[in-house]
């Protein structure tokens, strides 16, 4: 399975989440430096698109299995590569945090279509492998993309956001190797989404697990936005 290309490829995109906002965080040091940004704001540059991501994933999930999850996920994938490398041009906050946010809503594209495709490739025992290494891969790439992000932003910040250009191949291997195999039902039930959507966010037990979720999330881009930011001011370290 692991050897399937479909697999490697939607493995590759849904990593792609990940690095929105991992090959920032090494650079962002530099960036507050020579842009002269406050820093109490810039930090948002590296969190911004999980606020995009939680707000675009859920209509773009219905709109995909509505219209075809293929027919989200390479336009997504474009605008991911367009908005991200975008941020290279910007020498402003706000500009920035506009790009930032774009490409939070096109991660949110990738991410539910990505998702829908693998679930729909394979059943029972292989559905849940493949999920497996989806899961896997997202933790991998955790580490390894603000690794790659500080490497390549080493020599100057504005290279690291030129990684985000890996969304372009990523579309044109999801169109040639890619099919939607979305059922003919599932499109049917798109028109039902909307309202098990509201049910399942409005549960108790869905509120407490998107409650702990954010405080995890919080906690985790407190250390990954300002430890860089502490270590530069304080030890003078670079990416």
């Amino acid at each position: 399975m692991l050897l399937d290309p479909r697999l490697l490829v939607l493995l590759a995109a849904g990593s792609l989440t990940t690095m929105a906002g991992g090959v920032v965080a090494p650079v962002l040091p530099e960036m507050v430096q020579q842009l002269h940004l406050n820093p109490a704001f810039a930090g948002n540059l590296v969190s911004m698109h999980c606020l995009t991501i939680a707000l675009f994933s859920p209509p773009l999930g219905i709109l995909a299995d509505r219209i075809g999850r293929l027919r989200v996920l390479i336009p997504s994938l474009i605008l991911y590569a367009l908005f991200g490398t975008a941020g290279a041009l910007m020498h402003e906050l706000v500009p920035l945090l506009v790009v930032r946010g774009l490409l939070g809503a096109a991660s949110g594209g990738i991410a539910a279509a990505s998702l829908g495709l693998l679930g729909s490739l394979y059943e029972g025992e292989a559905r849940s492998q493949a999920l497996g290494y989806a899961t896997s891969t997202l933790t991998i790439t955790g580490i390894a993309f603000p690794l790659l992000g500080g490497w390549v932003g080493s020599t100057h910040w504005q290279f690291a956001f030129y990684l985000y250009g890996l969304g372009l191949p990523l579309a044109l291997l999801a169109g040639l190797i890619l099919k939607d195999n979305q059922p003919l039902q599932a499109k049917a039930m798109g028109t039902d989404s909307g309202s098990k959507l509201k049910s399942i966010l409005g549960h108790p037990h869905t509120l407490r697990l998107l409650l702990t979720l954010g405080l995890a999330s919080v906690s985790m881009y407190a250390v990954v936005i300002y430890a860089p930011l502490y270590l530069k001011a304080t030890i003078q370290a670079s990416a």
